[in-house]
C-alpha cells in the first residue's frame, strides 16, 4: 500500500464503501474515503456492505498493469 497509496486511495473512493484489509486472510482494518464516514453518521443513508477486500485491489491493480 505505501508503494501504491494514491492507486489505493483512488480506489476506496471508486467502490464508494468500506474496504476490508485482512491478514493471513482474517478481518484486521477497514479503510473508507472521508465522503463514505461522512455518510456513516447519518444511519438511515448508509447501507454498510464490505465486499472489497485489498487483495481484490491488488488483483485489480496487476490487471491493469500499473
Amino acid at each position: 500500500m505505501r508503494q501504491n497509496y494514491h492507486n489505493f486511495s483512488k480506489y476506496c473512493h471508486d467502490v464508494k464503501e468500506p474496504v476490508a484489509l485482512t491478514v493471513n486472510g482474517q478481518p484486521d482494518l477497514i479503510v473508507m474515503s472521508y465522503e463514505v464516514y461522512e455518510r456513516m453518521q447519518n444511519p438511515k443513508s448508509f447501507k454498510l456492505s464490505i465486499k472489497n477486500p485489498v487483495h481484490e485491489f491488488f488483483e485489480d491493480i496487476d490487471d491493469l498493469n500499473l
